[in-house]
């Protein structure tokens, strides 16, 4: 089953989503991240540098990810409409299509060969994609048709963890973060990444396309739980899922 963590930059999900994997671990439930599907837990620990990582899914998944535009050819078509209409420069474009492409494929690769009743969290799967389109760059092509195309095409996992945030914490918590999430780090340009990613999801969770298989967390800085209390509380909602999705 796979299991996506989704939410604008700063939203804590990549913090949640580790505690979420502990946990179930100490339930005795045998989570995976896709490294250790392909390599195996010990071989893919050791590859701690998340760019790193990228690059040896990039290079894993690439079988699957040329197959992507077979299967999954009116997404991939879309997503490129999106790209060259919202003005980015082509050394982006060339890198947000990259990062697509790869998200597609492992997809395909998850959702056909691996065992469906063992959970798989993926930080920033198919669903996070729409996160690549509109918050980049100067896209201003961020608009609830184009949202709701969106939906209609992306491939999507068995089940969606929504973080959410005040647009404000989001803001704060990613000026305070050492490896920024684009290249350009003066503030303005991270207050606007943060500003369309946050309006992106606000899109998303409005139109509810996937409302049945959505687990949203609004994780405010003022949130009366802590983030292991919070990924307690996913880690029952996942728990329970399964448990119905086995039945």
């Amino acid at each position: 089953m796979i299991i996506e963590w989704v939410g604008c930059s700063g939203t804590g999900k990549s913090t949640l989503r580790e505690a979420v994997y502990r946990h179930m671990h100490s339930s005795g439930i045998d989570a995976k991240k896709p490294l250790e599907v392909f390599l195996g837990g010990s071989i893919a620990k050791a590859i701690s540098n998340e760019r790193l990582q990228n690059i040896v899914l990039d290079f894993l998944v690439l079988p699957w990810s040329i197959f992507s535009f077979i299967k999954y050819r009116r997404f991939i078509n879309f997503c490129r409409k999106i790209l060259n209409d919202g003005h980015f420069s082509f050394s982006l474009r060339a890198k947000l299509l990259r990062s697509i492409i790869r998200k597609t494929g492992l997809h395909i690769f998850l959702n056909n060969f691996c065992n469906k009743k063992r959970p798989i969290l993926i930080d920033e799967g198919t669903v996070h994609i729409a996160h690549l389109l509109f918050a980049n760059g100067d896209n201003n092509n961020i608009s609830p048709q184009n949202i709701k195309n969106f939906c209609e095409l992306v491939p999507t996992p068995e089940l969606i963890i929504h973080i959410t945030t005040p647009e404000s914490d989001a803001l704060e918590r990613t000026l305070n973060r050492q490896d920024k999430p684009i290249a350009n780090t003066s503030p303005e340009a991270i207050k606007r990444f943060i500003k369309l990613g946050h309006d992106t999801f606000k899109l998303l969770h409005d139109l509810t396309p996937w409302e049945n298989k959505t687990i949203t967390l609004f994780n405010s800085n003022n949130s009366p739980k802590s983030n292991e209390e919070a990924a307690l509380d996913i880690t029952k909602q996942i728990m329970d899922h399964l448990s119905l999705s086995r039945r």
